[in-house]
């Protein structure tokens, strides 16, 4: 498909744009870095101009020919001689990436439909927070006095303003203010609880059946737990396992040492709390791990975070999470699922599955703009408005995630339709199935059966219709991912977690469930009544019990960025490593009960960025703004300033925040 002439006509506007900036360098005298070589145009306030990334403004400049370097034409004369973009990035030692980047485009320019809302909105956001910085600068400059003055005065007992022992708390006096589409419902508190006549009523109703229940006084019981607590001047080991007085103790943490570091009553919700380890999927090679060690602020193998969240925190919320825990702007798709073999235990065939839609998984027919329902920023502070989407206690609003829009979405699905199903094993693998393809195009003429594939061992094709194919294969049938996760679902309903670590044994009643046991337990009957009912909402549904024991995260599906999350109830390897101090995890146990907001507990490496390449460019990234000399350039021709310029446009920054401030 040639250039069309929407595509040319917005590439005539960036090159225009772009020979303007020259000017407006070359006279800029307050301008911090000067540029040693005579052309002043900006590449990177072209892209920002216009809402496009810095490769596709150059792209769209080589193309109009106002611009070029060493490196595109290098590009275009090897692609002259006939060369593909895989030879030519092989010669000339780079990626096909930049290949791709520093050629002209020969087709129609793909994603041309002007930079998102939430891309526009964070633009012209930082673009008042360089505004605000300039002013602060200016407004340090004029209080230069009374910063003397103040030192001074800081020499006076009078005005010592060392941090004390409770300015930990500080933070949780802060308030957020909501907005209507921020979704959450009402907080449960003590007071609620004791008004509440639904205890009366069950004990009324076990009464007639021949139960009595104990009342039990839980004020009482606490003064009494306390008082036990307090008389033991030593505690054995099972005492201490008993009283939540080990070390790592979080979910098990005794709540009365709680209230008392806190002075007062925690709140009634959130009930439970976990910790999360969120370890990103990268495999560095040692050269890339080496470079993260050095420069990254890595120390394991892979970047990763430790987080306490209530379990009660849905999936969509966690995913704002995720974008501030490792620096991303959420700029892009994502999806929740579960490892292969997990899906395969749950989820034993076709059949099965499409009954499991609604339930567990979203349907993969599920309107693409559904899932943005809570990307609603518009201005002010990024952080802040992240920190709206994971305080609790929230609930999700997504209007296809019900569990009758699912199933009326996957009439769609027509499950007998035939597909060819390929299978075969490579060396000595066993035998399993490959791919599958559809029997008959969409106009009903039919495919010509696959061939046979010398490179696979015993190969072979099957025709079968969709309800009996593999399970593993489903996800070739649809353009959406057939096991993604419904995000209405909790944490708690989702992730099995562990005892005292993340590799730690299950507790009794904590395994992974099975379906049909969800369904034994009272599933089936809420799944049949809400289907009668007609009700969608989002409080309509039916309740799941923990199917994995690995949460898989996916961000950006063209930097492919992977998360594995485990979980366990207590944080016995952090403080053994010495990553916490109890001490430390005790006031984010707090913290987190008070404001009902996740807190980061331990983190190593770097804070990451969009838009880089994924976890390989990244480290190339932080290799080159670390190693690179004055004036050098890497294989797009940038400096290491304007890396670092690249960079900040898009977010990126060297968190000096602690862990316990960070969300």
């Amino acid at each position: 498909m040639s250039i069309t002439d929407k595509d040319r006509t917005l590439m005539e506007q960036v090159a225009r744009y772009f020979e303007s900036t020259a000017k407006e360098n070359a006279n800029d005298k307050k301008r911090k870095y000067k540029l040693k070589r005579d052309d002043t145009r900006s590449l990177n306030d072209t892209a920002a101009h216009f809402g496009i990334t810095r490769a596709k403004a150059m792209k769209m400049l080589i193309t109009m020919g106002v611009y070029a370097t060493q490196l595109s034409g290098d590009v275009q004369r090897l692609r002259d001689e006939g060369k593909s973009i895989k030879e030519i990035a092989t010669e000339l030692g780079v990626s096909v990436g930049t290949v791709s980047s520093n050629l002209p485009y020969e087709t129609e320019i793909h994603g041309n439909d002007g930079a998102s809302d939430h891309a526009m909105a964070m633009r012209e956001y930082r673009a008042y927070e360089k505004q605000l910085r300039e002013r602060q600068i200016q407004n340090k400059k004029n209080k230069t006095n009374e910063n003397k003055g103040a030192k001074e005065m800081s020499k006076d007992k009078t005005f010592n303003t060392k941090p004390t022992k409770d300015d930990w708390k500080k933070d949780l006096d802060s308030k957020l203010s909501f907005t209507e589409t921020d979704s959450r419902r009402q907080r449960v508190t003590y007071e609620m609880i004791e008004d509440s006549e639904e205890d009366e009523q069950r004990r009324a109703f076990l009464k007639e059946n021949g139960i009595e229940l104990p009342i039990i006084d839980l004020v009482a019981e606490r003064e009494a737990l306390r008082k036990k607590l307090k008389e033991h001047g030593s505690l054995t080991p099972d005492e201490m396992l008993d009283l939540g007085e080990f070390p790592g103790a979080l979910y098990d943490r005794n709540i009365l040492d709680l209230e008392e570091i806190y002075g007062q009553k925690l709140p009634y919700e959130p009930r439970e709390m976990i910790r999360l380890h969120l370890e990103l999927d990268a495999n560095f090679s040692e050269d890339e791990k080496e470079i993260m060690h050095k420069y990254g602020s890595m120390e394991g193998d892979t970047i990763s975070r430790d987080i306490l969240v209530s379990d009660d925190l849905p999936l969509y919320a966690l995913h704002y999470v995720i974008q501030r825990a490792f620096g991303w702007e959420n700029s892009h798709m994502h999806c929740f699922s579960m490892p292969v073999e997990m899906v395969e235990k749950l989820t034993k065939s076709v059949d099965l599955w499409m009954k499991q839609v609604g339930v567990v998984y979203r349907s993969p027919y599920m309107n693409e703009y559904a899932e943005f329902w809570a990307d609603d920023y518009e201005y002010g502070s990024f952080k802040n408005w992240l920190r709206k989407k994971y305080t609790g206690p929230c609930v999700s609003n997504c209007s296809e995630e019900g569990l009758i829009s699912s199933r009326t979405s996957l009439k769609r699905f027509d499950a007998d339709e035939e597909y060819y199903v390929e299978y075969g094993g490579f060396g000595d693998g066993e035998v399993r199935p490959l791919l599958c393809n559809p029997v008959f195009d969409a106009h009903g003429n039919r495919i010509p059966r696959p061939k046979a594939n010398k490179y696979v061992r015993n190969h072979r094709v099957e025709v079968v219709k969709a309800r009996d194919l593999p399970v593993s294969l489903l996800n070739m049938v649809f353009e959406r991912g057939a096991f993604d996760i419904l995000e209405r679902l909790t944490i708690g309903e989702v992730l099995a977690v562990r005892n005292m670590h993340c590799k730690d044994d299950f507790q009794n009643g904590d395994e992974i469930s099975t379906y049909q046991e969800m369904l034994d337990d009272g599933m089936q009957d809420e799944i049949d009544e809400i289907l009668e009912s007609g009700s969608d909402s989002p409080m309509d549904r039916p309740f799941v019990y923990s199917f994995t024991d690995e949460l898989l995260y996916e961000y950006d599906f063209g930097d492919s960025w992977k998360i594995k999350i485990t979980g366990s109830r207590n944080c016995a390897d952090l403080v053994e490593s010495g990553k916490i101090t109890q001490d430390m995890l005790d006031k984010s146990n707090i913290k987190a009960r008070v404001t009902y907001r996740p807190v980061l507990l331990a983190r190593d490496g770097e804070m990451l960025i969009d838009d880089v390449g994924g976890p390989r460019g990244f480290a190339e990234f932080i290799k080159d703004i670390n190693t690179m000399k004055r004036g050098e350039r890497d294989a797009n021709g940038m400096t290491k300033t304007q890396l670092k310029e690249w960079a900040k446009s898009l977010g990126w920054h060297k968190s000096d925040s602690s862990d316990f401030s960070l969300l």
